[in-house]
């Protein structure tokens, strides 16, 4: 996956309308901003094969690019095709200086880093919620932002428990009507919970339906939306560079996942 140049976009949307314009110099700004307290943002669908993971690297690789500070990459997706595997990180060791970090340096302690200073820590196979528990918990205070692979999570299961970990969940489903409105359905779900953590959708075009999906759920689903284009590259990280449109949704929902008032769905 090739890390936009957000201070490119501009320049190619040199011919578009200054409204649009503004709102890529506002969500460029609410990626570089930072938040008050360390900002964990957690990546969850709930069927295998919809981007999920190839969203949450690029957003993690965005994050990185873009601000001063360290940006952690933790993944606990419980299969061999998560968030680990695609940035080529073994599994981390446990470690006791990590486990009892005091300082910055010593959070970081045996964690792999990818492309880009992007911090990466993949716990041993297992439970996703409990690794979470004793290998990122301890750390995320560190980092400035935090982004997790939930990997799939089953609605009557563990998706609460998994989304009550993060400030934000990305809820990552099909462009298409039933799957929009079911997202929509989990995320209130989510947003109930005691943790209250912020949600975005995220609706993937695997199928080239278009902004039907997200138009139709948009007016009523009261988080943020962001339809993001299918293209081949966001599964083979084949190093091309991403269409326009990929290039802004992925910007618009970096931005939205930061700070949900940065915008929702584009017009």
């Amino acid at each position: 996956m090739t890390v936009i140049d957000l201070a490119g976009v501009p320049r190619a949307l040199f011919g578009a309308g200054a409204g649009l314009r503004e709102r890529y110099a506002g969500w460029d700004a609410a990626i570089r901003a930072r938040p008050a307290t360390g900002r964990r943002i957690g990546f969850a669908h709930v069927a295998h094969g919809v981007g999920a993971t190839a969203l949450a690297v690029a957003t993690a690789r965005v994050l990185a690019a873009r601000r001063a500070l360290p940006v952690l990459a933790v993944d606990v997706s419980s299969g061999g095709t998560g968030l680990g595997a695609r940035l080529g990180v073994p599994a981390t060791a446990a470690n006791a200086t990590r486990a009892g970090a005091r300082t910055s340096a010593e959070a970081m302690t045996g964690l792999a880093t990818a492309a880009g200073g992007l911090r990466v820590l993949r716990p041993a196979p297992g439970d996703g919620i409990a690794s979470w528990l004793s290998d990122a918990a301890p750390i995320t205070r560190f980092f400035d932002v935090t982004v997790t692979d939930l990997g799939v999570r089953h609605p009557a299961a563990d998706l609460a428990p998994a989304a009550a970990l993060c400030d934000a969940v990305c809820l990552v489903s099909l462009a298409d009507r039933g799957a929009a409105e079911q997202s929509v359905s989990l995320a209130a779900a989510i947003r109930a919970l005691p943790e209250a953590p912020d949600v975005v959708l995220a609706l993937v075009d695997l199928t080239r339906q278009g902004p039907a999906a997200a138009d139709a759920v948009s007016g009523h689903a009261g988080v943020p939306v962001v339809r993001v284009p299918f293209e081949r590259r966001w599964e083979t990280q084949s190093g091309g560079a991403l269409s326009l449109a990929a290039r802004t949704a992925l910007l618009q929902l970096t931005a939205v996942l930061v700070d949900p008032s940065a915008d929702g769905v584009l017009p």
